[in-house]
C-alpha cells in the first residue's frame, strides 16, 4: 500500500466513525429510555434510583414507576440530541453532555 492510499483509508475510517458512533449511540440512549416505561425496567432500577444521593428524591416524590419514566425521558432525550447531532452539530454536543449530568 502507498502512503496515499493509507491517509485516504484513515481519513474514511474516521469519516465513517464520525457517523456510526453518534448513530449507535443515539439509538442505544433511545432503547434505553424507551424500556424505562415497562415496570420490569422501573423494579429493576427501583433501588439504583431510591438509593441515588440526586435523584433519590424522584422515588420518594414520583413513585417507582414515575421516577423511571423521569429517567426515560431523559434518556431519551439524550438520544434525539445524539442523532440530532449529525444534521447540527451543537445538538450532539448537548446530548453528549447531558449524560455528564449526575442522573
Amino acid at each position: 500500500m502507498s502512503e496515499h492510499s493509507i491517509g485516504t483509508l484513515g481519513e474514511r475510517i474516521r469519516n465513517i466513525g464520525g457517523l456510526a458512533l453518534p448513530l449507535a449511540l443515539g439509538i442505544v440512549f433511545l432503547w434505553f429510555g424507551g424500556m424505562k416505561f415497562t415496570a420490569y425496567e422501573a423494579n429493576g432500577i427501583a433501588p439504583f434510583i431510591a438509593n441515588s444521593p440526586f435523584v433519590g428524591w424522584w422515588h420518594t416524590l414520583l413513585g417507582i414507576q414515575g421516577a423511571s419514566y423521569m429517567l426515560g425521558v431523559v434518556e431519551i432525550l439524550a438520544g434525539l440530541l445524539l442523532l440530532g447531532g449529525l444534521v447540527l452539530p451543537l445538538l450532539g454536543v448537548a446530548g453528549g453532555a447531558s449524560e455528564l449530568s449526575p442522573l
